[in-house]
């Protein structure tokens, strides 16, 4: 726990869009158990989405919405969400698109998002 713990610490230390309290936004989402916010610094070049699995027993999977023009993606154009506590990189297209987070693996993703 106390890895997990210092790992965040150090991804809001290395994102400005974590470092402040305002400038938040919440994501459209087809499951009631995900929670999916987003943040950016003000430039809008540090763009950062996280997808929290509010239940802590069961997978839970959903279809959130990305809102792309807020966030200077042009539609049809492929971009990658970088998951910054695995690892784990993935390309995405469009405004909707599908995450499934089982808790006992890891109930969160803090995605970057590159293009």
């Amino acid at each position: 726990m106390r890895k997990l713990i210092a790992l965040v610490n150090r991804i809001r230390n290395e994102n400005p869009a974590l470092q402040t309290t305002w400038n938040i936004w919440f994501a459209e989402v087809q499951n009631d158990q995900l929670l999916c916010y987003g943040k950016t610094d003000d430039e809008k070049e540090n763009r950062i989405f996280v997808v929290v699995n509010m239940d802590p027993n069961n997978t839970q999977g959903g279809w959130i919405k990305i809102p792309l023009e807020e966030l200077g993606i042009s539609p049809g154009i492929d971009f990658e969400m970088n998951d910054l506590l695995t690892g784990n990189k993935f390309k995405w297209n469009g405004e909707w698109n599908y995450v499934e987070l089982n808790p006992q693996i890891f109930p969160a993703h803090i995605f970057r998002i590159v293009q």
